[in-house]
């Protein structure tokens, strides 16, 4: 699953086609706000990526997938529609296992309970630039965030933000170690 931010400009398309062709299937993927040019970065131009194949691009929409005997909903949001405050709870399905692909953490506080199992989320970069202190980090960009990187528990749902690979604005990090990360998922049971 990739959560968004995949072109900061159209030019970088063909790379990225060539890179999710090298990916285990499937794979589904969300836009995030760089690919719609919305970004304090001054280098951001719009993106028109409205299919991904071999991946499949959620816009808005959703898939069920049958794995292992049982129903797996995967679902994703657009950023655009987010912008414009639309309700996440919406894409919901009915499934043994839900799947919310959002590029923006925030949207986790928005959810209603049992609507998603799993959300899958990006934006942060993991603060990108940090200052690390005894116990934790202050993240330069997002001073304030409340989901920056890593796992978040709720009733009934968990939200897992990956600090992903890419940089805004500035093509470095500090503190902030780029990660592609594999999630391994098992029942309660």
């Amino acid at each position: 699953c990739i959560t968004g931010d995949l072109l900061t400009h159209p030019r970088g398309e063909p790379r990225l086609r060539e890179l999710v062709e090298l990916l285990p299937q499937p794979v589904f993927a969300v836009l995030g706000n760089h690919d719609y040019a919305v970004a304090r970065d001054p280098m951001a131009r719009a993106s028109q990526l409205r299919e991904l194949e071999p991946a499949r691009l959620l816009l808005d929409e959703g898939e069920l997938l049958s794995l292992r005997g049982h129903s797996v909903w995967i679902a994703g949001a657009d950023p655009k529609r987010s912008f414009q405050r639309r309700d996440p709870n919406t894409l919901s399905q009915d499934a043994d296992l839900r799947i919310l692909l959002n590029h923006f953490p925030r949207t986790f506080d928005r959810l209603e309970r049992d609507r998603f199992d799993l959300v899958l989320a990006g934006h942060m970069h993991d603060g990108q630039i940090t200052i690390p202190y005894p116990g934790g980090k202050l993240l330069l960009a997002h001073p304030t965030a409340r989901y920056a990187a890593g796992v978040y528990r709720r009733e009934g749902s968990v939200m897992h933000v990956s600090p992903g690979l890419g940089t805004t604005f500035v093509p470095f990090r500090f503190a902030a170690r780029p990660e592609a990360t594999e999630l391994v998922l098992r029942s309660p049971q």
